[in-house]
């Protein structure tokens, strides 16, 4: 499809504008359901909603909290201090946190649009790309999960640093060459999934923008962006460096390289089916081990595109900029390096499907715009966008909660999707239907018996009706596989302490603390261990701390009031207390 001569000029006018326009107010109105949606237990309580310092708003301390947090996830201060700017606006109104990334998502739609166009001069191939890119059920997950803040945040950056570089390019200077590196920058404080930028602007240099034509170098195009790869290299140091990051990275010995290899196969082959059917997405698809015809399946595809768009290079130099785009930017997703159960993800795909689009629109014949068959082309798209945009619409409606969430990715991915089962067991747990959530802890120990997640709930819930002892059990083996997690130490600690084994609890949270020092359930948890060996002033520092960090929670109230009541006692008291316990158990 081809664009009539006059509208290949790169002007701004009103054309251009009212489909920028217009991209955004269709992109909102499919969306239009994750306003509805609720938060889920699928790490929105980390992100808000059991985040102390994002439901404590802006404030000096929470930003200087935001600007050094890496015990969730990775270093992420912009998305942290988005997140707060929404507790500030909405406060606890889940609809508040929808509506910043719809709003964010929509003017990404229109910023595609208008990078495209300026990039290549084709208005309307631009805006079929932008518009396939923008309503494709794929997007949903990115911009439904309240805790994917830092997708929606991070891509709109991106888009705004490639169209810096466009402008950039028509006119090289230091000064323009900001315009690219300050929303790189900010693009990487959001979500470190950026740092493939300097990469893709050397494809973008190939083709459209055809630089090397016009007599630079490949070294000196390397060279222009040293600054963009020093920052890429400095956020990729600082994710693997993050502890909330180190933890989930699977290590060879429990995935080998040639698992990785594998997965990553299949992986792209599944995202490329994805774009074209779409009625199995689920929000969580887990490694498994995949059937030999489908991983030879897997590799004959990625193989064949890859040959074919080396070949055509000269003539379609867009199919080779496109496959590359798509590959090189999913591959620090791919499961090369795991982090996480999943397979692959949906939200991966937010950036790097724009290259497959590419391929596609860019090699769709060209309309003669005076042809009575002119219209053809135009209502297949049309249906086409439409059909995306009524089943996105659909799929946006799984998020409405956890339960409808993970119903559907059990329907669609299988019984054996053990991930989901914890996720359906904690919102029963939380729910307080214990019998529910100790049937889907079963399932997923039944499928993945190291399974982390599982363990730590069944333990919650032994724990619930006072079966300390079996509750240790679940915890230490929730453990085995996940070693540094504070939140199982921390309960580990608090049921050793109601078994008497004083000692061991305070040695628990000692861990949990040094692992996450901002973990209000920690001190509180120190609080009442000693309040249990009486030493107040122990006590009442330790829980003075759980007061500052979650002013809302009643127990630390409670035991505020007891602390506060005490009288004091010698500091040996634990000692003391861990022995008597030990001798009336033996």
């Amino acid at each position: 499809m081809e664009t009539p001569p006059s509208s290949c000029v790169r002007n701004v006018s009103f054309q251009r504008v009212g489909l920028a326009l217009g991209l955004s107010v269709l992109t909102f109105l499919t969306f239009i359901p994750v306003l509805s949606c609720g938060f889920t237990d699928y790490d929105d309580p980390q992100y808000v909603w059991q985040n102390p310092h994002v439901l404590g708003g802006l404030s000096v301390a929470n930003i200087r909290w935001a600007i050094t947090a890496t015990d969730v996830g990775y270093w992420q201060p912009l998305s942290w201090l988005s997140l707060m700017l929404d507790s500030t606006l909405w406060h606890h109104l889940s609809a508040g946190y929808h509506l910043t990334n719809l709003v964010l998502h929509a003017i990404s739609a229109a910023v595609v649009f208008l990078v495209l166009e300026s990039m290549t001069a084709c208005r309307w191939r631009s805006a079929l790309v932008a518009v396939l890119y923008a309503v494709h059920p794929l997007r949903v997950e990115s911009v439904a999960w309240i805790a994917e803040r830092k997708d929606v945040l991070s891509n709109l950056l991106t888009w705004l640093a490639i169209g810096g570089y466009v402008f950039y390019c028509r006119r090289p200077s230091p000064r323009r060459y900001l315009a690219v590196l300050i929303p790189f920058a900010l693009a990487l404080l959001a979500k470190p999934m950026a740092v493939t930028l300097p990469c893709l602007l050397l494809l973008l240099d190939y083709w459209p923008l055809e630089r090397t034509k016009s007599g630079l170098t490949f070294f000196q195009l390397i060279k222009e962006k040293l600054p963009l790869l020093l920052l890429a290299v400095a956020a990729a140091v600082a994710t693997v460096a993050a502890p909330g990051q180190t933890n989930a990275v699977a290590s060879l010995a429990h995935l080998p390289v040639s698992a990785r290899v594998v997965n990553a196969l299949v992986g792209y082959w599944g995202y490329i089916k994805n774009m074209a059917w779409f009625a199995d997405l689920a929000v969580i698809y887990p490694l498994r081990d995949w059937p030999p015809m489908l991983v030879l399946q897997a590799a004959a595809a990625v193989a064949g595109i890859t040959t074919l768009a080396i070949w055509q290079r000269k003539q379609r130099p867009w199919l080779l900029v496109g496959w590359l785009w798509f590959i090189g930017v999913l591959a620090p997703v791919s499961g090369l390096v795991q982090s996480g159960f999943q397979a692959r993800a949906d939200r991966f795909t937010y950036l790097p499907t724009v290259g497959l689009l590419i391929m596609l629109v860019w090699s769709l014949p060209p309309v003669s715009w005076n042809s009575t068959r002119a219209w053809k082309p135009w209502l297949l798209a049309g249906v086409s966008v439409a059909m995306l945009c009524v089943c996105t619409w659909i799929q946006s409606t799984y998020w409405q909660s956890t339960e409808t969430l993970f119903s559907q990715a059990l329907l669609v991915t299988g019984e054996d999707n053990w991930v989901a089962h914890d996720e359906l067991g904690m919102a029963r747990h939380r729910a307080h239907d214990e019998a529910g959530a100790i049937a889907e802890c079963q399932e997923a120990i039944h499928y993945f018996p190291g399974d982390p997640v599982a363990n730590f709930n069944l333990g919650l819930s032994m724990a619930k009706f006072n079966h300390f002892r079996e509750a240790a059990v679940y915890y230490r083996a929730a453990l085995q596989t996940r070693p540094n997690s504070y939140e199982v130490h921390n309960a580990l600690g608090a049921v050793l302490a109601r078994e008497g084994d004083l000692l061991g609890a305070y040695s628990e949270l000692r861990k949990a603390q040094d692992l996450n020092p901002n973990f209000a359930q920690t001190y509180m948890n120190f609080g009442a261990l000693f309040i249990a060996i009486g030493d107040k002033d122990k006590a009442l520092a330790s829980l003075n701390q759980a007061y500052r960090l979650d002013p809302k929670d009643a127990r630390t109230a409670h035991y505020l009031a007891v602390a506060r009541a005490m009288t004091k006692t010698s500091p040996d008291a634990l000692q003391r207390q861990s022995k008597a316990a030990a001798d009336a158990r033996d």
